[in-house]
């Protein structure tokens, strides 16, 4: 399973514009057969909005980087926001109780 934190700086005041196109971002890869989990959060320290993903494999995450929405989300949020750091992780599940 691969866990990714993508980390998203608005451009100040454009809020309104990031979350409507993180929101058809969201509805849209949630339908994807590789995503497990897909999550869109804001960081109320500092204003930054995050993307908590998990995804089967790499083939999958792969799928979505060139997958329309998410090229249209690319295309149309750098207009609102600066570069994303995005960190990618090879993770498995672990069993607390066993």
């Amino acid at each position: 399973m691969l866990l990714v934190f993508a980390k998203l700086i608005p451009v100040n005041g454009k809020d309104k514009e990031i979350i409507e196109e993180a929101l058809t971002l969201v509805e849209e890869t949630r339908k994807e057969a590789a995503n497990i989990e897909y999550n869109f959060d804001k960081d109320v320290e500092d204003g930054t909005y995050l993307f908590i993903e998990k995804w089967e494999d790499m083939d999958g995450l792969n799928k979505h980087l060139i997958s329309k929405h998410f090229k249209a989300f690319d295309t149309n949020i750098k207009a609102f926001s600066k570069d994303m750091d995005i960190k990618v992780f090879n993770a498995e599940s672990v069993n607390l109780y066993e």
